[in-house]
């Protein structure tokens, strides 16, 4: 499984930038030249929306992998996707029926439930399993076995450009 962990010398990578995608090259150059200048912040955001989307893996890591380029070590080491809301509970202490309450939260016999309030009060009762997580622009309320479905959210609003929420 690629977890998606890299190690490389920045000119290496710069390299294999300019040989295999050099329009994403040229931005990453433009971005660079005026990095420490005043002009940094309105060139990276002149430049970086329109930077074509392709995964490091797609454009450079599976070409370089072909022509010998590329070395693995295999690592045997735990991980969690501790970006996922179903993993709240490997960071945060459940309490004694399996709930994870972060913020300002309110419970009476809720079970296997996360909650995060990112401000408002966030009450529930007698619900279970439940991911209830609100934050100054949204509201997420999903199954916690369906957690890892919140990408298709996130596709949805990128489909409708709700980009505000993304």
């Amino acid at each position: 499984w690629n977890s998606g962990m890299f190690v490389w010398k920045a000119s290496v990578i710069l390299k294999k930038y300019r040989e295999l995608i050099p329009d994403i090259y040229g931005d990453i150059c433009s971005i660079g030249k005026a990095m420490g200048t005043e002009e940094e912040a309105a060139e990276r955001e002149r430049i970086y929306p329109g930077i074509r989307k392709i995964s490091v893996d797609n454009a450079i890591m599976e070409p370089a992998a072909v022509s010998g380029d590329v070395l693995m070590i295999p690592g045997d080491f735990g991980w969690n996707d501790v970006g996922s809301w179903d993993m709240m509970n490997i960071l945060h202490k459940e309490d004694q029926r399996g709930n994870v309450l972060i913020g300002d939260t309110v419970s009476v016999g809720i079970k296997n439930t996360t909650i995060y309030s990112g401000g408002r009060t966030v009450a529930a009762v007698g619900v279970e399993g439940l991911i209830i997580a609100e934050t100054p622009d949204a509201v997420l309320v999903c199954r916690r076995d369906r957690a890892q479905d919140v990408r298709l959210i996130v596709e949805k609003l990128r489909a409708s450009s709700r980009n505000d929420l993304l």
